[in-house]
């Protein structure tokens, strides 16, 4: 196959886009659409090495699959490597473990599969993950097995039943990926199955018919607008857009308009300069390189990757920095080997070095990611935060319904209702409760709101699981003549949400003032609706670890002292760099003046003359970056009951002879 510069420019334009999103740039909101532009150009060369070879009857499967491995493994292997020692410098033994399972999953074309049922893409949790990136190359080597016999197949069938079944896979993957959107959609993301379009969109440039010379012009314009339209999806998707589905088709037409008038005599020379050819040459290894480097770099930072933009930009040059020399030594050579070379000395580098990476993968997992790295005054926090998140969530063990307290009482006398910020209250609840042998109940669902009005909805469609844990929380706020504690996230994590009766459009607020000034509205509806003259209390949402990009407290403490860090310094940090010190303040203030409602500010425990502790008389209060573990929700739960004890409004008057009783109707 001739070389095409273009090509190359066009791998620059996909791996710089994912680059700068990474990095962090907020404008680049849908830079991960570089992948599937990276999708659309194998599709169209894998297509265009097997029709060829078809055509010219050399087709031979295991050739080709021997050539794809030799082209990818090697850096592969190589950045696994290096990305094993940095996790073995810097990672905790709970993410050293895990990395492990994912270096041995990704050399083994499986990194989807695994990351599918561990975490989706966006996830906060993949903020640790110095090889999500990943999922691409198992998506890609998967398409290798499966596309040759495709391809094959309908040339001997007959020539011209390539680009049909081409046509035909494709169709059915996007359909099967418009379906599994709306049902499933981190397997809409990760699978292959609903990637194959995007591949098949490149294929099926080859059979384009070209512009004739006197039509050439409209090559021009054709580069400019596949530019754009994938420049489009870079700036205005994000990680609330369905995808892939139909709207991959927008950069992925584009990238094909590209693939097709690449070539234009003047517009062509945004993709055929040297320095995009350059970056396009380069290309892999800095796919490779660039998010073990970025997860790396904030994990020894304890942040973000900078604070402001040409920190950003200083630190999205570094991978080309590295990925340089591995292009150098590691993927050209590799690339300029015959095959019979390829077959005898290449197959034995790769194969030493495979062993030695699978080997240090599986000891680190099998050796629960080496927790003798980690210093002794941090043994009792490791041991304690082993499966911290899973094991030590305040609401571990409280269904979405659930009794409180004293359950041989025959009267209730709190309900405590919300989302996963009324759930990590229940463990303190129950305990307090329990200690004064009186009886509550608790109804919360995570990522849920409750209103008689709107729902959480999930791609535009209302959460089952929401509408039924709000219409339980309805019922109860009707029947039980009891104080009320409402807890929840105040965040922006509502912002998606859609009318609880005919709705499918999300509403959407124009200010974070808006947005306040809904949520005050909700809670003055679900007072009414609980009765004038009870007490309801507004549970405002604790500041956090002051952790940010997923490291968080126990990370901090459990990282080992090989390279020095100063994590622990943000284990004090200003109140008003709290999580959701904003969200608190704007729905404190919105509810002001109400009468009847009190709001619960959690910063006055965790925080004293303006700054903020993430730990509390030597215990972990968070199971995560913000939601309260077991002992966070006891020491919660006490002080707030107890001081509302002294005489002050609050959550309840706690005492046996309260006597609360259902409501008459």
């Amino acid at each position: 196959m001739n070389y095409r510069a273009d090509i190359d420019g066009l791998r620059a334009v996909a791996v710089v886009s994912l680059l700068l999103f990474h990095a962090g740039f907020e404008r680049i909101t849908g830079g991960f659409v570089g992948v599937d532009v990276f999708f659309v150009i194998s599709g169209y060369l894998i297509t265009k090495i097997l029709t060829d070879a078809c055509a010219q009857e050399r087709f031979s499967y295991w050739r080709f699959l021997e050539k794809r491995f030799f082209r990818l493994y090697p850096a592969l292997l190589a950045t696994l490597a290096l990305t094993l020692i940095g996790g073995f410098l810097l990672l905790s033994p709970e993410h050293f473990k895990l990395l492990g399972e994912y270096a041995l999953s990704a050399q083994f074309s499986a990194s989807n599969i695994l990351f599918l049922h561990k975490a989706g893409y966006f996830s906060e949790g993949s903020g640790t993950n110095p090889l999500l990136h990943t999922w691409s190359l198992a998506v890609e080597q998967q398409f290798y097995l499966a596309w040759p016999i495709l391809i094959y197949l309908a040339h001997r069938l007959r020539g011209a039943a390539v680009p049909v079944a081409v046509g035909v896979a494709g169709v059915a993957s996007l359909l099967w990926s418009r379906h599994l959107i709306n049902t499933a959609p981190d397997s809409a993301y990760f699978l292959v199955q609903s990637r194959v379009f995007e591949f098949a969109i490149g294929a099926l440039v080859l059979w384009i018919p070209r512009v004739h010379k006197r039509f050439r012009a409209a090559e021009e314009l054709l580069l400019l607008v596949g530019l754009a339209a994938i420049l489009y999806a870079v700036l205005m998707f994000d990680k609330h857009t369905p995808f892939p589905g139909k709207m991959a088709l927008i950069p992925c037409i584009g990238a094909a308009l590209c693939l097709y008038a690449g070539q234009a005599r003047f517009a062509g020379l945004l993709l055929r300069n040297p320095l995009a050819t350059w970056i396009g040459a380069i290309s892999y290894s800095v796919y490779l390189i660039h998010w073990p480097v970025f997860v790396l770099y904030r994990y020894y930072r304890f942040g973000p990757i900078s604070d402001h933009e040409m920190m950003a930009m200083a630190m999205a040059m570094v991978p080309f920095l590295l990925a340089y020399p591995m292009y150098r030594f590691v993927e050209s050579p590799m690339r300029r080997l015959s095959f019979r070379q390829m077959a005898r000395s290449g197959a034995v580098v790769t194969a030493a070095l495979s062993a030695v990476v699978v080997g240090a993968s599986t000891f680190a997992y099998a050796a629960n990611g080496l927790p003798w790295r980690v210093a002794n005054d941090n043994a009792e926090a490791l041991n304690d935060a082993k499966g911290f998140y899973e094991s030590k969530f305040g609401g571990i063990g409280f269904p979405w319904e659930s009794v409180l307290g004293d359950k041989s009482q025959e009267k209730v006398s709190v309900l405590l209702i919300g989302d996963s910020f009324a759930g990590h209250l229940t463990s303190g609840l129950d305990k307090v409760l329990r200690e004064r042998h009186l009886k509550g109940i608790s109804v919360w669902e995570s990522g849920c709101l409750i209103s008689p009005d709107y729902v959480t909805s999930r791609n535009g469609v209302a959460d089952a699981a929401c509408l039924k844990s709000g219409a339980r929380a309805l019922e109860l706020l009707r029947t039980l003549d009891v104080p009320v504690i409402y807890a929840q996230s105040w965040g922006g994590g509502y912002q998606w949400m859609t009318m609880r009766k005919g709705g499918t459009s999300p509403i959407k607020f124009a200010s974070n003032q808006e947005y306040h000034d809904f949520m005050a509205r909700n809670v003055e509806t679900l007072a009414g609706i609980a009765g004038h003259g009870r007490p309801f209390a507004v549970m405002g949402s604790p500041p956090g670890d002051g952790s940010r990009q997923g490291v968080d407290m126990k990370t901090c403490l459990q990282r080992p002292r090989y390279i020095p860090s100063d994590c622990q310094n943000y284990l004090m940090f200003k109140q008003d760099l709290g999580y959701t010190y904003a969200e608190n303040t704007g729905i404190k203030a919105a509810l002001r003046g109400v009468r009847g409602i009190t709001f619960i500010d959690p910063y006055e425990l965790f925080c004293k003359n303006g700054e903020c502790h993430a730990l509390l008389e030597n215990k972990i209060p968070y199971a995560d970056g913000f939601h309260l573990s077991i002992d966070g929700s006891k020491l919660v739960a006490e002080h707030f009951a107890n001081q509302l004890l002294g005489g002050q409004s609050g959550i309840v008057a706690l005492a046996p002879s309260s006597g609360f009783t259902e409501r008459k109707q």
